[in-house]
């Protein structure tokens, strides 16, 4: 039931914040390689930051975490949106707006 409940709740959010999420991710995005003094490419659905990002790792996707949650004014589950659920593969852009949508916590607030 509560899984139900998780994914109904992200539908609702699919539907109202995919285009805000996004434009969020691509701020974090370039915001963190701005301070780390690396270029940033132009961002695309099919682009994996970890591994095409120049010097974007694990440890930088955690940053990105707490920024992105910041900047959308929510708290994600635990984890980051950045890589699989078993942390086996680096996610590509399309997939990680999506699974900061289901990472959602409803009514969580950062």
């Amino acid at each position: 039931m509560v899984v139900a409940r998780r994914y109904e709740w992200y539908y609702i959010l699919t539907m109202l914040d995919k285009q805000t999420v996004r434009a969020a991710l691509v701020n974090v995005l370039r915001q963190v390689q701005e301070t780390s003094g690396r270029p940033c490419p132009i961002i695309t659905d099919k682009m994996k930051p970890i591994g095409e990002l120049p010097g974007f790792d694990s440890l930088l996707a955690i940053e990105a975490t707490v920024l992105l949650e910041q900047k959308l004014a929510c708290t994600l589950a635990d984890g980051t949106p950045f890589i699989s659920d078993g942390g086996t593969r680096a996610l590509r852009f399309g997939d990680i707006v999506n699974r900061t949508l289901a990472m959602m916590v409803p009514g969580g607030a950062a």
